[in-house]
């Protein structure tokens, strides 16, 4: 039996938690913990309830009426650390892949869910054995499911968590908005969640926020910039790590300003049409999948408390105690919206619990930053992307022929000189810098020549993002790009006309490529 000091590291150490409780959905498991570390049997009273010993003060309920149980102190310290060390990790091309792949081998204590788009996916999941492989020289093949650390995949609407207190979004960033709007129809995400956006290019956090009109009731947001080379590779949910880079990670300013960043108003009317487009190619696919998926996963058996629902959909248990209970997800007030309680830990300590478990891990190579090197960080790489990926696409060529042509050369040049200007003149830019950091940084397109020039010649066999996108006809993230830029320089009166003329050319290849695919 443990005593008082091994029961409190308990309660804050979900390493030891997670050794003792398996059950990630529900309270069920965390009461069979509490008696286990007290000496004492569980009594099993019928099959929607259980009998507990009055030293806990535990109320007797009758699952079978819908009813809570009323949780102890120490309970709720258990449950919340329990859901505080689970990960979700929503879109797995190859940044997702990377990131569980980096989160499992370090062995994670908690679990980890693919938050993924359509049925088929999920069933191509399983049918690879739940496992996330590494390809290359240094080739690991990591089972999703160890000591601590296990790893499964859902739907946005059949998620088995009731509640999603981390989510690392990796989707790019034209598909981010319908992806997390998906999520958010499910009421699994409370505004005590971090939400950790990896995306490429400037004009998505607004749209972002734009989500959460009231900043009370908005998650805690942190952006990174990834420099990692990873591609996707033939095989499924598998990813091949070319260049090893770094992942720098900086917390959203709660009173930053809305509509000083990126122009959240032109994206909202880029991306209008793509959004439904998005939702209804998703619910289709759906639909179509869903009976096969939700037959297999039915027939896929897991170890005790390892799936959140059975059959596909959720068990009685979890609908009737997790779902269904306002005590433990909230209370829906007037306008139908889920109502959470704070009482998961403060906010910074929220915050330091998913930034300390980036950055210690060693294959993820993440710093965390403050807000103002994130900027920098955010535009000297969307410079980079500028050049890189809408010439890679259009010329269908890898990313070393970038630094070995004189003509790309002094086209990347002029793309530079209005890319900068632009950076200099956007106003959030301002609110950090001050007019000599500025022409400092962004003043010698030489200089930054050089940066895309490195990039070029590390990546020189990678194929770039935006040209794999072209190649399989979708939708490509140049509005959060050269469109983007073109787009902020009309609001500054500062001519674009390179930038636009890429812009223009990608979208008109998309729609080439799509129109022949179909």
């Amino acid at each position: 039996m443990l005593g008082k000091r091994a029961l409190q590291t308990a309660m804050s150490n979900p390493a030891m938690l997670h050794c003792h409780c398996r059950a990630l959905c529900g309270v069920g498991g965390i009461h069979r913990f509490i008696r286990r570390i007290h000496g004492m049997p569980v009594r099993k009273i019928d099959e929607k309830g259980f009998e507990w010993d009055p030293r806990l003060r535990i109320t007797v309920i009758n699952r079978a009426l819908g009813e809570q149980e009323l949780l102890t102190k120490l309970e709720r310290e258990l449950a919340h650390s329990i859901e505080l060390s689970r990960i979700a990790i929503l879109g797995a091309g190859s940044v997702g892949r990377f990131v569980a792949h980096s989160l499992i081998s370090a062995g994670h204590d908690g679990g980890i869910l693919l938050v993924l788009r359509t049925g088929g996916q999920v069933g191509e999941f399983y049918n690879t054995g739940r496992r996330i492989r590494k390809q290359g020289v240094q080739a690991i093949d990591v089972p999703t499911k160890s000591e601590n650390c296990f790893l499964d995949a859902s739907l946005p609407e059949l998620c088995p968590w009731s509640k999603i207190l981390n989510l690392i979004v990796c989707t790019k960033a034209q598909d981010t908005i319908p992806a997390l709007k998906r999520l958010l129809k499910e009421n699994v995400i409370p505004k005590e969640a971090n939400i950790v956006l990896l995306q490429n290019g400037l004009g998505l956090l607004e749209r972002v926020k734009e989500l959460w009109p009231s900043v009370e009731d908005r998650p805690n947001l942190i952006v990174g910039v990834n420099t990692h080379g990873l591609t996707r590779s033939a095989k499924p949910f598998s990813f091949e790590h070319r260049g090893l880079g770094t992942i720098q990670l900086a917390v959203v300013p709660r009173d930053e300003a809305s509509g000083t960043t990126d122009g959240g108003e032109y994206l909202e009317e880029q991306h209008e049409k793509y959004d439904k487009a998005y939702e209804t190619e998703g619910y289709e696919e759906l639909h179509e999948e869903l009976h096969d998926t939700v037959e297999y996963e039915s027939s896929y058996q897991t170890e005790t408390n390892d799936r959140a629902y059975e059959e596909a959909n959720y068990s009685q248990e979890q609908s009737g105690q997790e779902k269904e209970s306002s005590k433990e997800k909230g209370t829906k007030s007037e306008k139908g919206e889920v109502e959470y309680s704070s009482n998961y830990r403060t906010r910074e300590e929220r915050i330091e619990y998913i930034m300390n478990t980036l950055t210690s891990n060693p294959a993820l190579v993440a710093v965390e930053v403050s807000y103002k090197e994130i900027l920098a960080a955010q535009a000297d790489k969307m410079l980079v992307n500028c050049c890189i990926n809408p010439l890679t696409a259009l010329l269908d060529i890898k990313n070393g022929v970038i630094a070995h042509s004189d003509e790309i050369k002094d086209l990347c040049k002029l793309i530079i000189f209005e890319g900068t200007r632009v950076i200099r003149s956007l106003p959030v830019m301002h609110a950090h810098f001050t007019d000599y950091e500025l022409r400092t940084m962004y003043g010698n397109v030489e200089l930054i020549w050089d940066r895309v020039e490195f990039v070029a010649r590390n990546t020189a066999d990678n194929v770039s993002s935006m040209r794999a996108d072209l190649q399989l006809g979708r939708m490509t993230e140049i509005d959060y790009l050269n469109n983007y830029m073109h787009f902020q320089g009309q609001k500054q009166r500062l001519r674009t006309p390179v930038n636009r003329t890429l812009a223009l050319l990608v979208k008109q290849k998309a729609k080439i490529t799509f129109n022949n695919d179909s």
